[in-house]
């Protein structure tokens, strides 16, 4: 990558500032100056997502279509002002090596839920990976087209496209998982997570998404909301005796405390002549179909337990009562209406474990990598070509 032959001119935009109404005079900032600014937006984004409540949050990524109209001009903006950084290879490189170590240290440090909700859902790994788009973006407009350069810039191109979708799955990803046993029906997965959920008695439910994740035995957090006058400290500790929470609640003039142990029996609140229901648990995730289990199977090898398959009969019914049958085996899921079904385990009794799971992203990333990698194959073969030629 390189910054020589952008196609932006400070010289030729003042020219015409005064004739064009809508030229700001908005040039490419020198690298240094560009460099500092950049890190300044970095510190200040990720300073104030880390300071944002759980819930404010929650209410950012809901209305992330709506944010996205009025981000997207200082998007460009900032893009614009610093395409001479982003254009440089010494910044990309920098870029790049950073994911790396992060993905990296996270894998070897962290559990996988625990990284997605600690590393990969928070604002500096996602600032870092738009960075990388925007350097791959500024590098293909730097370069004046030309059919020898199409390779790179289909390369370049298919890691935007993929980095795009690798966005997408991680906003709009969803997945549960359900247990039934033969016969059983269900039309709702339990997502992966933690809530917290008050029912006061008089009417009225309070639901709080909390990124509960341990990194060991020992974990202990503290997380605070509110609820009209009602004010909740959460103190989350992951312990011998599992997972556990303790709800300190109160108002203007009474206070209560509630232990509650995730996926356990809810508890209750009495706060100023309230009484509440208190539970601990993953919340629920609907469903398109609704899956009813008719026969399971479990092989072993000899007579160990160590399995040898697992397999489902599955009957899948639409909202509009359209009814198929579905043979499930671990690794071969079924698919219907864009979400994807998957056996996890089947248990002595026939119970199984399924996971329903939808990924508008995957076939954007895989897109863009498949064009990505064509492309650096393309260009292999071609520089191997030449070199044949040119071996005496």
């Amino acid at each position: 990558m390189s910054g020589a032959g952008f196609p932006y001119n400070r010289g030729a935009m003042e020219e015409t500032a005064g004739e064009n109404p809508f030229a700001f005079g908005l040039y490419p900032l020198r690298e240094r100056t560009a460099r500092w600014c950049y890190v300044t937006l970095y510190v200040f984004g990720s300073l104030v997502w880390a300071n944002l409540p759980p819930e404010a949050a929650r209410e950012l990524r809901e209305h992330l279509g709506v944010l996205a109209i009025f981000l997207l001009p200082a998007a460009l903006v900032v893009f614009r002002m610093l395409s001479r950084l982003l254009s440089s290879g010494r910044f990309a490189a920098a870029i790049v090596a950073a994911l790396v170590l992060v993905t990296a240290g996270s894998a070897v440090v962290l559990p996988a839920e625990a990284a997605v909700a600690r590393v990969y859902e928070t604002f500096p790994f996602v600032a870092l990976g738009a960075t990388l788009a925007g350097s791959l973006l500024a590098c293909i407009l730097s370069r004046p087209f030309s059919w020898r350069g199409l390779p790179a810039l289909a390369l370049h191109a298919g890691l935007v496209v993929a980095i795009a979708g690798a966005f997408v799955s991680l906003l709009f990803r969803e997945n549960g998982y359900v247990r039934l046993e033969p016969g059983e029906s269900a039309s709702s997965a339990l997502r992966r997570d933690y809530v917290l959920t008050l029912r006061r008695e008089g009417g009225g439910t309070l639901r709080l998404r909390l990124p509960f994740e341990g990194t060991g035995r020992e974990d202990s957090r503290t997380y605070t909301a509110g609820s009209g006058e009602v004010r909740l400290r959460a103190q989350y500790r992951r312990g011998a005796r599992g997972r556990r929470l303790t709800i300190f609640a109160s108002d203007r003039t009474a206070s209560d405390t509630a232990e509650l142990a995730y996926g356990g029996a809810p508890g209750t609140l009495e706060i100023g002549g309230e009484r509440y229901m208190v539970d601990f648990g993953p919340s629920q995730l609907r469903l398109p179909f609704t899956l009813t289990l008719e026969e399971a199977w479990a092989e072993y090898y000899g007579q160990s337990r160590i399995p040898k398959e697992y397999r489902a009969r599955v009957r899948i019914t639409s909202t509009a009562g359209a009814a198929e049958t579905a043979l499930l085996r671990v690794n071969e899921p079924a698919s219907r209406a864009g979400w994807d079904i998957l056996l996890n385990s089947v248990s002595s009794s026939g119970a199984v474990v399924l996971e329903a799971a939808r990924d508008p992203g995957a076939p954007v990333l895989f897109a863009g990598a498949l064009v990505a990698a064509g492309a650096l194959l393309f260009s292999l073969a071609l520089k191997i070509k030449a070199g044949g030629r040119a071996a005496p």
